[in-house]
């Protein structure tokens, strides 16, 4: 089964993801960036959705440390942002998905379906 790790801070977010998504994936929840880099290091992953605007956490040092991960090689990346970052994001890291904040549920499954369908463990 495709694995999904979800890093957001807001616990009704993470309701919504695991509402949309627990019948067809695994899910992995972390409200904070201090305990993913063992996980990713232990864990083979497909994708991961990362709200960017998590309180006093430094993802875009969360993103530069994925690269150096050797079990997140292939990992698929779709970032939740506010409109302040996104084209900022797509110059730093070009491979990523970005949402904004309010995204349309369908559009942000259909990408999680498209992204499933390329990967593979």
């Amino acid at each position: 089964m495709n694995k999904i790790l979800i890093v957001d801070d807001e616990e009704e977010m993470q309701l919504f993801y695991k509402e949309l998504l627990k019948d067809s994936y695994k899910l992995f929840f972390f409200k904070n960036v201090n305990q993913i880099n063992k996980f990713l290091t232990d864990n083979e992953i497909n994708l991961m959705l990362l709200d960017l605007m998590l309180s006093k956490e430094d993802c875009f040092g969360l993103l530069n440390k994925i690269k150096c991960i050797k079990k997140c090689k292939n990992l698929k990346i779709i970032v939740i942002s506010c409109d302040g970052y996104a084209d900022q994001l797509k110059k730093i890291y070009p491979d990523i998905s970005i949402f904004k904040k309010s995204f349309d549920k369908k559009k942000i499954l259909n990408e999680i379906k498209n992204i499933m369908q390329t990967v593979m463990l």
